[in-house]
């Protein structure tokens, strides 16, 4: 069974140690992750669930992120990241 988190609104600079202390708590555990309501990722952010992405896969362990926002997708296409290297299996 997967855990789930709400990723906050604004994923900004200031978010971020919130954002890493978060996953820091889900460590070792399948996460899922709702994007449904996220208006704005900051560079900072983007590699902070890159990295955590990384992680679990490295961990052999499931990180997905479902139900993301146009804004969120538009953040990291801007980032240069495709939307789909967060989401989905």
């Amino acid at each position: 069974m997967s855990n789930s988190m709400t990723l906050p609104d604004q994923l900004t600079t200031d978010a971020a140690p919130g954002l890493l202390d978060a996953l820091r708590e889900y460590e070792g555990n399948p996460l899922t992750l709702s994007a449904q309501k996220v208006s704005f990722v900051g560079g900072l952010c983007a590699q902070i669930l890159f990295a955590a992405r990384q992680k679990w896969a490295a961990d052999g362990l499931s990180f997905d992120i479902e139900g993301s926002s146009s804004g969120f997708e538009e953040s990291l296409e801007r980032l240069g990241f495709s939307a789909d290297t967060f989401i989905g299996g």
